[in-house]
């Protein structure tokens, strides 16, 4: 039986440039770090640990800036539902898109909507995602990267 031939060792910044490019690519599917190094033929170890190298960040890192990015882009573009852009963009939970929004941006989706099109969004594409935070503790900071020193 004939094995498959290995595939060569890419450069780093070469198998970056193709990691980048399968983020791109499947973005808004359900995809993670096991599923792009399947993909690119190196375990999700090698890959790691070239990506970091390369980029100072991980690759779930860059999978969820390609999202946010694009979720910015829809919240300007249309008056698709904070679900909608959601569900459109890769992430699967609500909450946990808000949250990352909020960390990336420093506002809600909503209250990026609000700034971005001076108020004239309907209510509406925001309200299931206010009231997903209406009742639970901790408000998202505005400004995740400052902290109080008190």
């Amino acid at each position: 039986m004939l094995l498959s031939p290995t595939p060569a060792p890419l450069a780093p910044a070469r198998l970056t440039a193709r990691v980048r490019g399968y983020i791109e690519r499947h973005y808004a599917a359900p995809i993670s770090l096991r599923d792009v190094a399947r993909d690119l033929g190196y375990s999700p170890a090698h890959l790691t640990y070239v990506f970091r190298r390369e980029t100072g960040s991980p690759v779930t890192a860059s999978i969820i800036e390609r999202r946010i990015s694009a979720a910015r882009d829809l919240l300007r573009r249309s008056t698709a539902s904070v679900e909608d852009v959601c569900e459109h963009v890769g992430f699967r939970d609500l909450r946990y898109f808000t949250r990352q929004f909020a960390r990336h941006v420093g506002l809600t989706p909503c209250r990026y909507r609000e700034s971005v099109s001076g108020g004239t969004v309907p209510a509406v594409a925001c309200a299931s995602a206010m009231a997903l935070f209406s009742d639970h503790a901790a408000p998202i900071a505005a400004n995740p990267s400052s902290s109080d020193s008190s």
